[in-house]
């Protein structure tokens, strides 16, 4: 059997004209690829929580993970958005090779500020 390669990667689309729904899809997509990044799975976002409470010296994981800090809350979603999304369909790479298979490139999100 041959398998098709992607000629674009798979991305969400919205409708024009609904910016803050954009900025919610957008940034839920980034997170879960710097879930991917982080080392972050479907099977360790609990740990990986826990870890962050348990360390303060970690903020750029707190506001990563809606520990603290009202990222979320700016886009009109909880502030552990992408903890709720990595627990539902895990990162980027897990929801990739569950519906395309193994796929090789390259990804890139901007950093959580």
């Amino acid at each position: 059997m041959t398998r098709s390669l992607l000629r674009e990667p798979p991305t969400p689309a919205t409708v024009n004209g609904h910016p803050g729904w954009a900025d919610a899809v957008g940034q839920t997509m980034f997170g879960l690829m710097q879930a991917e990044e982080r080392g972050i799975t479907q099977a360790n976002i609990e740990a990986k929580v826990a870890e962050a409470k348990a360390n303060p010296n970690r903020a750029d994981q707190h506001r990563f993970l809606g520990v603290e800090g009202k990222f979320g809350q700016q886009l009109g979603l909880p502030s552990d958005f992408v903890v709720k999304a990595v627990k539902g369909v895990g990162h980027y790479g897990e929801i990739v090779e569950r519906n395309v298979g193994q796929e090789g490139g390259l990804i890139y999100a901007p950093p959580f500020r």
